[in-house]
């Protein structure tokens, strides 16, 4: 698990994740002290090397070379019949800001298990990946969900009609068939992106 931040510190990571989403670029400690509204560049610096001791950021000396966001492993969800994803917190990993929309803290990773996203594009899903989840109550037809059936949960294609959902598997396996849903279900969030196993340092 990774050090706690500062109120401090998180500022200083909040102001460098914003200005990097808004310029696609890593800013410069005279940008990033402009941004705080601090005179000196050097106490930027100070934040910036507690933040890269924490694990938050990583960086080259005079050169930045990604930064990171804390997200947390939160279970462990069924791409096959649905089950209940564990609320128990596994731990954290680093995340490159580059697959964060907006703020890191509505993010979450999810275990994947079974075999039904198989076939999903276009990143298949397989068990023991790591599902990077935007958490939001509503998504676009056509987007991976991790969908809350009767107090359960399945990671599925979304479909919605005008008074029900369908929740389409892309599997190898026949055996999984649509899940029609009509009541009794949510949307806990949209699957952003698939890391493999190799993908991130746990």
């Amino acid at each position: 698990m990774v050090d706690v931040l500062t109120p401090k510190e998180q500022r200083v990571l909040d102001e460098l994740v914003s200005l990097f989403e808004a310029s696609g670029r890593i800013p410069t400690q005279a940008e990033l002290a402009d941004q705080l509204g601090r005179r000196s560049k050097n106490s930027v610096g100070q934040y910036l090397r507690q933040l890269e001791r924490k694990g938050y950021v990583h960086r080259e000396t005079y050169k930045w070379r990604g930064v990171m966001v804390s997200v947390p492993i939160v279970g462990q969800v069924a791409c096959g019949k649905p089950v209940w994803a564990e609320a128990d917190l596994e731990g954290y990993a680093q995340v490159d800001a580059h697959f964060v929309r907006g703020n890191a803290k509505d993010y979450f990773l999810l275990r994947a298990d079974g075999d039904s996203m198989d076939r999903a594009t276009p990143t298949r899903i397989e068990a023991g990946d790591l599902l990077l989840v935007q958490h939001q109550p509503s998504a676009d037809p056509g987007e991976i969900v991790v969908a809350r059936i009767d107090g359960e949960a399945t990671v599925k294609y979304y479909k919605p009609a005008d008074d029900y959902a369908v929740l389409l598997p892309r599997s190898s396996n026949p055996e999984h068939r649509p899940i029609i849903v009509t009541e009794h279900f949510g949307i806990y969030g949209v699957v952003r992106k698939v890391f493999k196993r190799a993908d991130l340092s746990l």
